[in-house]
């Protein structure tokens, strides 16, 4: 991958696939394969790869497109003994296009100050988003989602769902869930999860002309993701921030000032809406996440998702190698088995994987997380002080973290994002000397 030069045209191609993020829409079985939404997403995708393929003219060769060629594939095999076979087409389909946001990326990522230029803007909007929607108080809120800018921003399904079990609506402020534009608040604080770690990263790191504005960056989304209520996505942030304070343990003064700031920020913000809105409950936003936090390890509170987990194990002992079919999962357990919550997905990747695509498939997934993270370890063996790398390694912690307690890598956003990560991972480090490298050196 040339990296000397960097068209003027390479912001706008990432900068319109990021734009691209919000009008993906939720695609359960129920919708439609080609909702207003879903067509124009595709298409958009569709005409940026179209244009990227036909400008380079090549395949890319690295074991990571390998690895993610292989796991493709054990979609595609398990397609035979799905139940549904509308909606295991309407999911291939779905991940092809993560995997066009992948080729993208790879061609059009030309260093390290472009990637954090977009990244930078998606962030401060995003996270921006979701604490603005904290703020504005339960009627603003509902407002915002009826309105054009709510249809645009939410998920269609997610908007009328909310609005019915007024789980959307702030009936009380103790009990805030920002979603952001997400399905639900474990998505978006797993979507935030893979900005945060880059954001830090780059906050901590030596480049002092812009750690002010990464320090801001990473202050927004990590108050964001303490507003999302998601035991998951709190936790997940607690080891990445962890596992980047130790990487810049030098700066350890600098983290200790983010970490305050986090504190202050979240108590202020806490009060302000406090008092913004008394009428619903003076329980505040801090109390709840740290009472979920305490059941993180709580089997009755954790039952539903035991049973899930044991479930998904019983289907893989009857279906190994091909699976029940992607995104099959839920219509299999509920033809074969009893319990109110066997439509529901399985809340692991892995098990999930595993259940749908069978032990091929999962073998497939893993080797795609490992290519990833060993280009990255790489990379920083070479040149420690890469803030990028060490920020997209944190990422890719965070995908297996927040993989263990949900399903996120067919979720629209989160999977379109991941893959233009893997893209970007790929396109800035992935050079042909690291590719010989044993294994055993990763490791070590």
């Amino acid at each position: 991958m040339n990296t000397t030069t960097k068209p003027r045209y390479t912001d706008l191609l990432v900068g319109i696939l990021i734009i691209l993020l919000p009008i993906q829409g939720y695609i359960p079985h129920k919708v439609p394969l080609l909702g207003w939404h879903i067509s124009l997403a595709y298409i958009g995708t569709l005409l940026l790869f179209t244009y990227v393929i036909l400008k380079e003219r090549k395949i890319p060769k690295s074991r990571l497109f390998l690895s993610l060629t292989i796991f493709t594939l054990t979609m595609l095999t398990s397609l035979p003994v799905a139940i549904s076979k509308r909606l295991a087409i309407q999911y291939i389909i779905l991940w092809l296009l993560f995997c066009m946001a992948y080729i993208i990326t790879l061609y059009e990522t030309h260093s390290e100050e472009q990637i954090l230029r977009i990244l930078g803007i998606l962030s401060i909007c995003i996270s921006g988003l979701a604490i603005y929607q904290y703020l504005i108080g339960p009627e603003r809120v509902m407002e915002m989602v009826q309105g054009w800018f709510g249809r645009y921003l939410m998920h269609p399904g997610t908007v009328q769902e909310r609005l019915q079990t007024h789980e959307y609506s702030w009936v009380w402020l103790g009990n805030v869930k920002v979603f952001g534009n997400f399905i639900n608040i474990n998505t978006f604080a797993a979507f935030l999860n893979l900005l945060y770690p880059i954001a830090l990263a780059q906050a901590l790191s030596d480049q002092r002309h812009k750690t002010l504005y990464w320090s801001l960056i990473s202050l927004l989304l990590s108050v964001s993701i303490w507003f999302t209520i998601s035991r998951g996505g709190i936790l997940t942030m607690f080891a990445s921030t962890a596992i980047i304070i130790i990487y810049y343990r030098k700066n350890a003064s600098r983290a200790a000032l983010l970490c305050l700031a986090f504190i202050v920020s979240i108590i202020l913000l806490s009060i302000i809406s406090g008092a913004l809105y008394p009428q619903e409950g003076q329980n505040t936003i801090i109390m709840p996440s740290i009472q979920r936090l305490l059941t993180s390890f709580s089997t009755s509170k954790n039952q539903d998702r035991l049973e899930l987990w044991n479930l998904s194990i019983e289907i893989t002992k009857n279906n190994p190698f091909l699976g029940v079919g992607i995104a099959n999962y839920g219509l299999y357990a509920q033809e074969h088995y009893e319990g109110i919550y066997t439509i529901a997905p399985a809340h692991n990747n892995f098990l999930q994987i595993l259940a749908e695509q069978g032990l091929i498939g999962l073998l497939a997934y893993l080797w795609l997380l490992f290519e990833a993270m060993r280009i990255l370890i790489l990379t920083l063996k070479v040149k420690p002080t890469k803030g990028l790398a060490i920020g997209l390694l944190g990422s890719l912690i965070s995908v297996i973290l927040m993989g263990l307690i949900n399903v996120t890598y067919l979720d629209v956003q989160y999977g379109l994002f991941f893959l233009a990560l893997l893209g970007i991972i790929d396109a800035l480090y992935n050079e042909p000397k690291s590719i010989q490298v044993p294994i055993r050196e990763v490791i070590s």
